[in-house]
């Protein structure tokens, strides 16, 4: 299991207890049998064994980022899949390693934005846009939402299906917010999960099972 991962939450460790202030058996139990994005295995000090961190806030109708839980592997069920990074930010030069490290990025091509990539490619030139960085053009009056919109068929091209096994079934969007227009765009992709992030958005859907 690795971070960008989906999976399932199929059990509730037995030795769990709600506290007063810290109510972490509900909050596992309300997280039951949905699915969620791995977003790093870390260890935690006292337990032998690397713990699946997940963001899980939305489903109690908070950001998904302002509850965390950690859980042993043995109660998650691997959903396949993997993520994609979709950069709308003009000037994310500065962080686009930290994300390159976690999955493929689609990246707004403006100046300082390919420079950062150029550097990248030139230290690992093997890597390929299934698990590299592509940079996209946009017209400069184009919003971020526009933008995104423009480059979905070809990112689900080259994710998708009939380029990639599995295929993607997360899309972590950093630069915009999740709209009505968005959200309908990414349904026609199987997408229909929106949760909202720290810098943008994710959308999930089930793995495609059709080439």
């Amino acid at each position: 299991m690795k971070a960008g991962e989906t999976v399932k939450l199929i059990g509730v460790p037995p030795n769990l207890r709600d506290k007063e202030d810290m109510p972490t058996r509900t909050l596992f139990e309300k997280c039951l049998g949905k699915s969620f994005v791995v977003e790093a295995v870390e260890s935690v000090e006292g337990v032998p064994f690397p713990l699946a961190k997940l963001d899980v806030g939305h489903v109690i109708g908070e950001e998904s980022w302002e509850h965390t839980i950690w859980v042993e592997p043995e109660y998650l069920q691997p959903l396949g899949g993997y993520r994609v990074f979709v950069v709308l930010d003009r000037e994310y030069a500065e962080r686009l390693s930290e994300v390159a490290a976690a999955g493929p990025v689609w990246i707004v091509d403006t100046p300082t934005n390919r420079a950062a990539a150029q550097r990248i490619w030139a230290a690992d030139p093997n890597r390929s846009h299934l698990d590299g960085i592509t940079t996209f053009k946009t017209a400069d009056e184009s919003s971020p939402e526009t933008a995104l919109i423009e480059q979905l068929d070809t990112i689900d091209l080259h994710h998708g299906t009939y380029s990639a096994s599995p295929p993607y079934t997360v899309l972590e969007i950093i630069g915009t917010t999740i709209s009505e227009r968005t959200q309908a765009e990414l349904s026609r992709f199987g997408f229909d999960q929106f949760q909202g992030t720290a810098e943008g958005f994710r959308a999930v859907r089930q793995l495609p099972t059709d080439r």
